[in-house]
């Protein structure tokens, strides 16, 4: 058990520090209901789009609010599912969840492409919860594939 869960740390710790560096963004007219979003300022790969992305990652958002942990597993492209279960999704977003509360709703939403590792877009998700917010990153390749996942509390840069 020790063996399969290292790889899938240092995994989840390598794609957190590849989506960290998403940082810098340009206001854009909204897209959707939620009160902000944000296009970042490295362009999507070609052929994927905002808005694709943006509904892809909130499927994704959905189902980790439902606790559908097998179905976000399934989404994930098949090499990167063999090293992954929907237990370790469940342990990935499940704790940031349980700290942060109860789900209020989708403050905002930023999408970027990026080329570390191979091209792919980047859904980010800030969403409001009773206790704290809480940032949801979510990757696509370019045939729309999932990825990528994290999950972590937003904290402020004020004391």
């Amino acid at each position: 058990m020790k063996q399969r869960i290292v790889p899938l740390l240092a995994a989840a710790l390598a794609l957190t520090v590849m989506l960290a560096g998403c940082s810098s963004q340009e206001e854009a007219e909204p897209l959707r209901h939620y009160a902000e979003v944000h296009l970042l300022l490295e362009p999507l790969p070609q052929g994927m789009d905002t808005e694709a992305v943006l509904t892809a990652g909130e499927a994704v958002l959905d189902q980790l609010l439902e606790g559908d942990y097998e179905a976000v597993y399934e989404s994930f492209r098949e090499d990167i599912r063999a090293d992954l279960t929907a237990q370790s999704v469940q342990d990935l977003v499940e704790p940031v969840f349980q700290e942060a509360g109860d789900y209020q709703e989708l403050k905002s939403a930023q999408v970027t492409g990026s080329t570390e590792g191979e091209e792919h877009g980047i859904a980010q998700l800030l969403c409001i919860f009773s206790q704290e917010k809480v940032s949801i990153r979510v990757a696509f390749d370019p045939d729309m594939e999932l990825i990528g996942l994290s999950a972590g509390l937003q904290k402020s840069s004020w004391s």
